[in-house]
């Protein structure tokens, strides 16, 4: 079984409720991560403009592994 660290990776950036939605802005399931927008902007060009792409709470990511100096 592999090991899912996506939500805990460094490149996993937490989203967190508009004000208007939840006063207490608390946090959402998913989140933005850097990593995965990247490395999707290289085959998809209209990613290329987005700085951010959202990842679902369900969504297991192992690109970690693959950078041998993950900060």
């Amino acid at each position: 079984m592999t090991e899912n660290k996506c939500k805990t990776c460094v490149h996993f950036e937490r989203g967190s409720w508009h004000e208007e939605i939840d006063p207490d802005k608390s946090y959402q399931l998913g989140g933005y991560c850097t990593l995965l927008n990247e490395v999707l902007s290289m085959t998809n060009s209209h990613l290329w403009a987005m700085k951010h792409l959202y990842v679902q709470e369900s969504f297991g990511c192992i690109l970690h592994k693959m950078i041998p100096n993950e900060k």
